[in-house]
């Protein structure tokens, strides 16, 4: 999973996957409030999200990628 730290207004994120599956992206303050959730449906190969975070206070936060068979986890600086 990639990202480019810090992050401005938009946060970008790729991963690659094997199968076509249901995730769940969630980032998380540094308190581990949930401030954002969202599911969506992968493809075979590269994805690409992209998050406005324009609105969100500076600091550091935890973002989750999770499927029924795997999570993934990144540290998002958004300054």
């Amino acid at each position: 999973m990639l990202i480019q730290n810090p992050v401005h207004d938009l946060l970008n994120i790729d991963f690659n996957t094997q199968v076509q599956s249901t995730y769940t992206i969630s980032l998380l303050d540094i308190q581990g409030r949930v401030v954002y959730t969202k599911a969506f449906e992968s493809e075979v190969g590269l994805n690409h999200i992209e998050m406005n975070v324009s609105e969100y206070q500076k600091g550091i936060y935890f973002g989750y990628l999770t499927s029924a068979t795997e999570k993934r986890s990144i540290k998002v600086i958004i300054d």
